[in-house]
């Protein structure tokens, strides 16, 4: 008698969670560029129109890569792909507008207290059962980002700035959950580009409703286009890829990197010299998402 696997309960061999891994990895590499590309968009033109780029771009990237314009989906994956839809036009939105008035290092922080928020929510659901030296390496990273972002710049801002990103941090931490066991049943690449084609169409009628569907200069278009591809498109299809194989909590130490590879960009095409505090806090990230993930 044949013995049917459920793929969202599937155990996958060394080689396999290797890759996935090495798509986490990536998915940190390509998020970090969007700390840099985002100081290069002026947002005067539109905070909105420049989010509407980026997402544009990864519907269009998610599109070609699967070579699929097919939006059907299996009645069992439509609740978490049309929430992730929706929230994925909006998270761009909240962290722009946000950008505006907090310091790009308590910004960074914030966003990536998500990967926290994600371990507790995957603890609460019963999907992870962490080791002590797992609970141990996540808050040693994320201190490790703290200590970055307070060496690079203040940690300061508005409240309305503040509340606008831990709602975006909330979003995506909801997001991963929901998709979760999507990507391990539909797939990475279908999850993918069907959530980013519903954020197109949620983004183009936000953009129009609140009358910030204009005109960019063909400068600031390329770079939204380009964040879009790099900043958020790629992570997002990267992550989803490592996910389907390690789960959430374990897919989620890997935003930890993300701050590691932005300071990297930053030092190879900003100039920017590390100190003593900075290569430890540095150091000490990467050493605690090696330590997380060490089996």
């Amino acid at each position: 008698m044949n013995t049917v696997v459920d793929p969202a309960v599937q155990v996958f061999d060394g080689k396999t969670v290797l890759k996935a891994r090495l798509h986490l990895l990536a998915f940190a590499a390509c998020a970090g560029t969007g700390y840099i590309m985002s100081r290069m968009a002026d947002l005067d033109h539109g905070t909105y129109s420049f989010a509407l780029h980026a997402i544009t771009a990864s519907a269009l990237m998610s599109i070609i890569v699967s070579g699929s314009l097919t939006i059907k989906t299996p009645s069992c994956d439509v609740a978490p792909i049309l929430y992730c839809g929706f929230g994925t036009a909006i998270v761009p939105f909240l962290i722009l507008t946000a950008s505006k008035v907090v310091s790009p290092s308590l910004s960074a922080a914030i966003v990536i207290s998500n990967a926290l928020m994600i371990a507790v929510m995957s603890w609460i659901l019963g999907r992870k059962r962490f080791s002590s030296g797992q609970v141990i390496s996540l808050f040693a990273g994320f201190i490790g980002v703290l200590l970055i972002g307070s060496i690079r710049g203040a940690m300061a801002g508005e409240l309305t700035g503040v509340a606008y990103l831990l709602m975006a941090a909330f979003l995506i931490a909801t997001m991963t959950i929901a998709l979760e066991k999507t990507v391990k049943t539909l797939g990475a690449l279908e999850t993918t580009r069907r959530v980013f084609m519903i954020s197109f169409l949620v983004g183009l009628v936000i953009a129009t409703l609140t009358g910030d569907l204009m005109f960019y200069s063909m400068e600031q278009s390329v770079k939204g286009l380009l964040f879009g591809v790099m900043g958020l498109g790629a992570p997002v299809l990267f992550f989803n890829m490592g996910m389907s194989v390690v789960g959430a909590a374990d897919a989620t130490s890997f935003k930890l990197l993300i701050p590691f590879f932005a300071f990297l960009y930053a030092m190879i095409l900003l100039g920017e010299i590390p100190d003593t505090v900075s290569a430890l806090a540095e150091i000490l990230i990467v050493v605690s998402v090696a330590m997380y993930n060490r089996n």
